[in-house]
């Protein structure tokens, strides 16, 4: 008697009935789908991490930005106090301690800031960088074909990439590497 073959999804794929002996064999798509949940789930995770880092990057620039313009104040204010011109003088006088102290306030703020930036960029390249494709995120590229794979030719049209490198105004050919070509490539999800 031949196998009896049952496409139950609910089942193992291979089980022994006890009464007739006979093996029946289930072709179970449950681990697929469940795979293809999982992938969904760490892209959609990925995705919202990429979104909360890019948020607090743009806030953290801004605030960096903010404490620029107060350095800048408090150096012009600096600038602008008279100090004493006594002979022996050794201290600073109030205005000039709380203005040196500000400052400095500033300066530990804005480096901190500047390597959280630096924590932030990098983890946000690293999770760009290991995002698994999906249909919404498929990058279609034409290059032509060369012996040389280090090289490629770029011959500019009426608007070059990088016009004060590779244009000229006789239209000659430049060559390029390949590595120079991806930081032309603007890979966030939304230029897609």
């Amino acid at each position: 008697m031949p196998a009896v073959i049952s496409r139950e999804y609910s089942m193992p794929i291979a089980k022994s009935h006890k009464s007739s002996g006979r093996i029946t064999k289930n072709h179970s798509a449950a681990s697929q789908k469940q795979w293809i949940k999982n992938i969904a789930r760490e892209v959609l995770t990925d995705t919202t991490e990429i979104k909360r880092l890019e948020k607090e990057l743009a806030f953290s620039c801004d605030t960096l930005a903010t404490i620029v313009v107060m350095i800048e104040s408090l150096q012009r204010a600096y600038d602008t106090c008279r100090p004493d011109q006594s002979q022996g003088r050794t201290r600073l006088n109030p205005a000039e301690r709380e203005l040196l102290a500000e400052y400095d306030d500033l300066e530990l703020q804005m480096s901190h800031l500047e390597k959280k930036i630096a924590q932030m960029e990098a983890q946000l390249t690293e999770l760009k960088g290991n995002q698994p494709a999906t249909p919404e995120r498929f990058v279609k590229l034409e290059v032509p074909v060369y012996n040389d794979w280090d090289q490629l030719q770029y011959v500019p049209q009426q608007q070059s990439l990088s016009p004060e490198v590779f244009y000229t105004d006789n239209q000659e050919s430049s060559t390029i590497k390949m590595e120079d070509m991806v930081d032309w490539i603007d890979w966030s999800v939304d230029s897609f």
